[in-house]
């Protein structure tokens, strides 16, 4: 049990603040006419969250170790060779965060790849770090419905501008949509999760 005030803060409110980070960004994709500045935003926005995502894990394993040197000494050196704690805290802690990290990868190669045969037709070059934000910002497995809601969504949208304008020339901004994933995600994933059972996948 982790009982570092400081930790349990961090932990509980890690979410709000990835939820108006997300809205910040989405605001000023929308309000602002400075390319630039959102650009820098989107890149810093995007290179926080990442370094959140393991300065939660770092938090965690030195919390895990003191706790154990207080009231578990035997788990730890010399009684129990290190690999021991390690083992133990990178499953309980570092497992899914990293799950994050490689699905996050992933996106990154299929968006560049996309963006390669189609010459950045399909994609818009920040939505390598806009996937990225919206996926680490959100839990395992949790973030994995990005890659159905997304594509779903956007679905959505070509089939009612069709609709309304009757032509095929028209091409989705998937910026928005990652953000607005993300924060449907961060405040009705596990709802979701459950709904299309997909708990067996939570480690």
């Amino acid at each position: 049990m982790i009982e570092s005030n400081f930790l349990i803060f961090f932990i509980n409110y890690l979410p709000i603040l990835y939820l108006v980070i997300l809205a910040l960004n989405l605001g000023f994709l929308i309000f602002s006419k400075n390319e630039n500045l959102k650009q820098k935003i989107i890149k810093i926005s995007f290179w926080l969250i990442f370094t959140l995502v393991f300065l939660k894990i770092i938090l965690l394993f030195v919390s895990q170790y003191f706790i154990w040197k207080i009231d578990n000494p035997y788990f730890l050196p010399p009684y129990q060779d290190i690999s021991y704690f390690l083992r133990y805290a990178a499953f309980h802690f570092a497992f899914n965060p990293i799950l994050s990290v490689v699905t996050d990868l992933i996106l990154f190669l299929i968006i560049n790849f996309a963006n390669k045969i189609s010459k950045n037709k399909f994609f818009y070059k920040d939505e390598v770090y806009l996937s990225g934000i919206a996926i680490l910002a959100n839990p395992w497995p949790n973030n994995l419905l990005v890659f159905l809601l997304v594509p779903l969504l956007a679905l959505i949208l070509i089939v009612i501008f069709i609709g309304i304008k009757k032509s095929l020339d028209y091409r989705i901004n998937w910026k928005y949509l990652w953000l607005i994933i993300g924060l449907i995600l961060l405040i009705w994933g596990d709802l979701l999760i459950k709904i299309l059972n997909l708990e067996a996948l939570k480690v």
